[in-house]
């Protein structure tokens, strides 16, 4: 989270929107860091995951705020990966 946290500074300094993206477990993680990036109040921060498992669960024991207007989860057919526990944010 170190790296996010500097990647987010450097986007919230020169107004760069930073994008945290992942496929399946990188997604999952994508989603536990935009939502560690917005806590720390760094705007500028948007997520997109495609088939993910979801990381809500995840994101409320770290004790985040239930932002989820910045975090789209794309999925296709359901299966065991993207269904396994509830998404953060917006699924499509």
């Amino acid at each position: 989270l170190l790296l996010s946290k500097i990647a987010s500074e450097f986007a919230d300094r020169h107004e760069y929107e930073l994008i945290h993206t992942g496929f399946s477990l990188g997604g999952f993680l994508a989603q536990i860091t935009g939502a560690h990036c917005h806590h720390e109040r760094q705007k500028h921060n948007k997520v997109i995951c495609f088939d993910a498992p979801g990381a809500k669960k995840t994101i409320k024991i770290k004790g985040y705020s239930d932002n989820r207007s910045n975090t789209i989860n794309y999925v296709t057919a359901p299966n065991l990966v993207n269904t396994i526990t509830p998404h953060y944010g917006v699924v499509r």
